[in-house]
């Protein structure tokens, strides 16, 4: 059984003057054990249909399954739930909230979960030490400070 089903994709944007498609008539599955590769040149799709994968986007047409879920016809608030519980993104450029420090910035997933408190604090700072930041804890704008 498929992990994520696309059935007939669609994703377009309108102005006054034109249509632009972002995705036309995309199909295809993910099973368990698959190595997917998204691959194209700048414009043509990639980050829209990440997007509409994750649940951040809803496509124009068609359906997306994750899990024989029907994502594509629940709320956004059931999108984000989904998106919080059963999907990890990696973005190409950091995607902090600079108001937070490192460790708030782990935290917070954690406390959409309601996780309790000393459990949340005592997962930020394995995360922080895995990813071996644990010195980075309370910085604000991390990124910026290490590179």
């Amino acid at each position: 059984m498929a992990i994520i089903k696309a059935t007939a994709l669609e994703k377009c944007y309108r102005t006054e003057a034109e249509t632009v498609y972002a995705l036309r008539n995309v199909d295809f599955e993910i099973n368990p054990g698959d190595f997917t590769i998204i691959n194209g040149p700048s414009g043509s799709g990639k980050t829209t249909l990440l997007n509409i994968l994750s649940g951040i986007d809803q496509p124009s047409k068609g359906q997306l399954y994750l899990d024989n879920l029907p994502i594509t016809e629940f709320t956004d608030n059931v999108r984000t739930e989904i998106r919080r519980d059963k999907i990890g993104l990696i973005f190409q450029s950091f995607e902090l909230i600079p108001v937070l420090t490192a460790a708030e910035n782990i935290e917070y997933p954690l406390l959409l979960q309601k996780i309790h408190p000393a459990k949340r604090s005592d997962r930020v700072k394995e995360i922080l030490e895995q990813v071996g930041l644990a010195q980075y804890a309370k910085r604000f704008r991390l990124y910026q400070r290490l590179f």
